[in-house]
């Protein structure tokens, strides 16, 4: 297989960043980041689609953080 299908490949494989909040709901794993690099995981606990902002508890500290889709990619986690 060359390289680059083999890139094409990896890439079919990885979740897609989403930026349209009404397909988060309560409960969901996300994880957010920015250029690939991800840092935060956790739960949603609500949206505000309107202003482009998602809250979520973070997974490793428990924290409630709001994310702003103008800085952060966001997207499913996918299930085992």
């Amino acid at each position: 297989m060359s390289e680059k299908h083999q890139r094409d490949d990896d890439l079919a494989d990885r979740p897609v960043w989403l930026a349209d909040l009404s397909q988060f709901h309560r409960g969901d794993q996300v994880e957010a980041g920015q250029n690939d690099v991800v840092y935060y995981r956790g739960r949603v606990e609500s949206t505000a689609a309107g202003l482009g902002v998602v809250w979520i508890r973070e997974n490793r500290f428990n924290r409630r953080r709001m994310l702003h889709t103008d800085e952060y990619f966001i997207r499913h986690i996918p299930r085992p």
